[in-house]
């Protein structure tokens, strides 16, 4: 008996969540965002007596990187971790859901924007959600761009310490994220400073 009401439940969460991701046309690109999408659905997940409860834990592995400075290279290894999502019905049965956290090694402050995006996807996965592809079109039209931007971008400096007074002269300094990830004579610390130079915003 408890399975069956499990299922109908689960069906019906199912059901209202795809109507309401239908009709939403008014939405456009917020409804991507994770808290007019947790307004959506968390009365609807309670209505149909579930909740949703979203933690981060440790996996197995690592995160390796290597770093350079005037001590010389390093090598880094930090742990890895996944977010993990359950929606837990009342009778007991829950679904579960692990995603990776990839942060990037130069750019510490992702770790919220990898979780709130992380987040996003794991309820869109349980939910069996339809919404429009607004991050993939918007991924095409950056991949379009920056490849633009990387066709007439300047090459970075030689001199290590010419870095800094360079990007802060370029228009969009953001383009040469990669090239200084990619430079193994660029001490961490120096790295870091960078960042703050291509991402003033955090």
């Amino acid at each position: 008996m408890e399975e069956n009401t499990f299922f109908d439940d689960y069906t019906k969460l199912l059901t209202s969540i795809d109507t309401i991701a239908k009709t939403k046309e008014g939405y456009g690109y917020t409804y991507l965002e994770l808290t007019p999408l947790l307004d959506v659905v968390m009365p609807k997940i309670q209505e149909n007596n579930f909740i949703l409860i979203q933690t981060v834990k440790k996996s197995d592995g690592a995160y390796i990187r290597d770093t350079h400075d005037k001590d010389g290279s390093k090598h880094i290894e930090t742990p890895a971790f996944v977010l993990h999502s359950e929606l837990i019905h009342k009778g007991g049965q829950k679904i579960e859901c692990d995603m990776p956290l990839y942060v990037d090694d130069i750019d510490p402050q992702a770790i919220g924007s990898a979780e709130t995006y992380m987040r996003r996807y794991s309820i869109y996965c349980l939910l069996n959600i339809k919404v429009k592809d607004n991050d993939g079109l918007d991924a095409s039209t950056r991949g379009k761009q920056n490849k633009k931007e990387q066709e007439e971008k300047l090459p970075l400096p030689e001199d290590i310490n010419e870095i800094a007074n360079f990007l802060m002269q370029q228009e969009n300094p953001k383009i040469y994220y990669r090239d200084i990830k990619a430079r193994e004579d660029i001490p961490y610390d120096l790295k870091k400073k960078l960042n703050k130079i291509m991402y003033p915003e955090g």
